[in-house]
């Protein structure tokens, strides 16, 4: 097991949970307007603009960063499952982009997860945790059956 494969699967979470966030100021009228007031007096002291002009280019930027970070995503996922295996891929990116989400959330939109959100999550990650299991099960029973066919045709040589 290499441990730089799991730093690659965490990071393709974290990058799938920044594109969220990056996607919700794109398609959501709200945290757009916030956004733009924050940045207005930024941006007005270079350019004589208001709100309406910036928002359809914070838009557009929005939108690139979150494809930009889903291609990453997809990039340093694709690297994990060939460094650590598909479901400890999965299991670690999982987990990581649940976690980040729910941080990303709280610090930057202050939303609020509840009880429930948390079991959920539990309930996610303990699933993947069982099918790695079997996966681990199954693929150690395999090595020893094909051990075993490789023994017994040497034997026959």
């Amino acid at each position: 097991m290499s441990s730089s494969g799991f730093i690659v699967a965490l990071s393709a979470g974290f990058c799938a949970a920044s594109a969220s966030v990056a996607a919700k100021f794109a398609f959501s009228s709200q945290e757009m307007e916030e956004l733009c007031v924050i940045l207005l007096p930024y941006i007005s002291t270079a350019f004589d603009v208001d709100c309406s002009w910036i928002n359809p280019l914070l838009r557009i930027c929005a939108l690139l960063v979150t494809l930009g970070l889903n291609g990453l995503m997809w990039t340093l996922f694709v690297k994990s499952m060939q460094l650590i295996g598909t479901l400890k891929a999965t299991l670690t990116n999982t987990s990581s982009n649940l976690l980040s989400t729910a941080f990303l959330s709280w610090l930057i939109f202050d939303e609020q997860h509840s009880v429930r959100w948390f079991c959920g999550a539990t309930l996610i990650v303990t699933g993947l945790l069982f099918m790695q299991y079997k996966d681990e099960r199954v693929s150690l029973e395999e090595s020893k059956k094909s051990q075993q066919i490789n023994e017994a045709g040497k034997k026959r040589r």
